[in-house]
């Protein structure tokens, strides 16, 4: 199916249907009383949790439930980033992330 017109739009709505069936798991963090979770850029997604632990966590259950639900494999060859941010750091990127 990939190249088709409608490919683009079966994935996006394959991949919201995996991120509400994971949402116990995909907490995220909280900015200015408003949760950030899993924010999406074309076809990447992208986890935040509150440690490491709990993003590992989300990446697996989300992991499981995109080859089991819906016969979608996390390309962990394409380049991926994880980010462990100090909490004083943390501070400044969710200010920027807030900033208009």
């Amino acid at each position: 199916m990939q190249g088709c017109n409608v490919s683009s739009i079966v994935f996006n709505i394959c991949i919201e249907k995996a991120i509400n069936e994971c949402k116990v798991y995909c907490t995220g963090i909280k900015v200015k009383g408003v949760r950030k979770k899993t924010p999406r850029f074309s076809n990447d997604v992208a986890i935040i949790a509150q440690d490491e632990i709990h993003l590992k966590n989300a990446l697996e259950r989300l992991d499981d439930i995109l080859k089991s639900n819906y016969k979608i494999k996390i390309n962990r060859g394409k380049k991926s980033k994880l980010w462990i941010v100090p909490k004083i750091l943390k501070i400044l990127v969710l200010k920027r992330m807030t900033t208009p």
